[in-house]
């Protein structure tokens, strides 16, 4: 049976009797396929369409929906079982949870709204699946410029993911054990023996190469260097840290290719909605601040506007928090980042590699080096330097 017939036999038909998409009295018609296709997408496959309701008054409308399945080539790569208990337990549990806390109604404007999912954990890896409803008919897209963002894009950004966050932060305070509860069934992604320790390690010590020659660079570079050497391991144990000054559920994959965004008349964004919660992860924001600042960031804007972007971050967590007490202090929020926002550069070793390459055409972009993918090197250079700059702590 193909992945269409699956859906629309038996998976679409028990997503309509659950009531998401309308009252009781709607029955399945049919699945119409668009020719949208997905840009950028790595970890899931995913199937864009209308689903087709019948009321009880026999009238039909159309409902436009994503609908996730299981990539199973990145199996050979991951445990792909975790992304989809991930992202089940965030819109079925997690989501429900923070919702009490959201009093900017933050988590309807800004997330897709869940229709259906399932996650077999391995028992059928290829029935798993997750339904969203399209953020497009809420009139949100991806943003034209794939890689770097400008300013009013990252003021955006920087806002909502910061109102998320804090969400996290006032479940904590107010009902510990409900937090932990749910927080503590996010599975971390285990990555196979195929992704072996010199993957890593490579991937993340060829931006660190060309410093080694850098007088004002290449006496500080033993930290880092045995950071990179242990890539693999840092970036699980950065993945589920909680021993720092914050923690919060992170998106875990926050960059410019997980957002959609929303556009006024005059052409500037007013609405960022964000997506892909299977990798969510229970550690440090700046999981997220950083991945964000370091990927879709140029070095200019980064170094011009830095302490405004994080305290535009930190601004959005008072909002929400509403001044408590326990909200944390711009101080604490530049500490954190300084203690785990190396795990924003392990993103962007990956990351701005394979968008250069998926932009430019460049190939190989997990073996990049300084000769062929000189823009990705380049940048991943700037992060480095912006990290011994401001002495993040490797």
């Amino acid at each position: 049976m193909s992945v269409l017939e699956w859906l629309t036999s038996k998976i679409l038909p028990e997503a309509v009797k659950t009531g998401s998409l309308g009252s009781n009295g709607m029955k399945f018609v049919s699945f119409e396929v668009s020719d949208e296709k997905g840009i950028d997408h790595v970890l899931s496959d995913v199937i864009f369409g209308d689903i087709v309701l019948e009321s009880a008054e026999s009238r039909r409308f159309n409902v436009p929906v994503v609908v996730k399945t299981r990539r199973q080539s990145m199996d050979q790569y991951m445990d792909g079982s975790s992304l989809f208990h991930n992202e089940l337990l965030f819109y079925t549990e997690i989501l429900p949870l923070l919702r009490k806390y959201d009093r900017d109604n933050l988590l309807s404007a800004s997330f897709c709204e869940f229709v259906y999912g399932q996650a077999t954990n391995d028992q059928k890896s290829t029935e798993d699946v997750i339904i969203l409803k399209h953020l497009g008919q809420k009139d949100f897209r991806l943003s034209e410029d794939r890689l770097y963002l400008d300013r009013k894009h990252v003021e955006l950004v920087l806002d909502r993911i910061g109102k998320f966050h804090a969400l996290s932060l006032l479940c904590q305070a107010d009902d510990p054990r409900a937090f932990e509860d749910i927080a503590s069934k996010v599975k971390n992604i285990v990555y196979t023996d195929e992704c072996d320790k010199q993957f890593w390690a490579t991937a993340f010590l060829r931006g660190v190469e060309a410093l080694e020659v850098e007088p004002e660079y290449q006496d500080r570079l033993t930290d880092l260097i045995g950071h990179c050497k242990e890539g693999r391991d840092q970036m699980e144990k950065y993945s589920s840290d909680r021993s720092g000054p914050l923690t919060v559920i992170a998106h875990g994959d926050f960059t410019r290719n997980n957002m959609m965004f929303k556009y006024g008349p005059d052409g500037a964004p007013i609405e960022v909605a964000f997506f892909d919660f299977g990798t969510i992860k229970y550690c440090s924001p700046a999981i997220d601040t950083s991945s964000f600042l370091f990927c879709n960031v140029s070095t200019e804007m980064r170094r011009d506007h830095w302490e405004h972007f994080i305290r535009t971050y930190h601004d959005a967590v008072l909002q929400m928090m509403a001044k408590r007490p326990h909200a944390p202090s711009f101080e604490t929020v530049n500490q954190d980042l300084r203690r785990s926002g190396i795990s924003g550069y392990h993103q962007c070793s990956l990351y701005v590699p394979m968008m250069v390459h998926k932009i430019k055409g460049i190939p190989q972009p997990y073996e990049a080096n300084s000769t062929v993918h000189v823009e990705a090197i380049k940048h991943m250079q700037e992060v480095i330097k912006h990290m011994l700059d401001r002495d993040y702590i490797f």
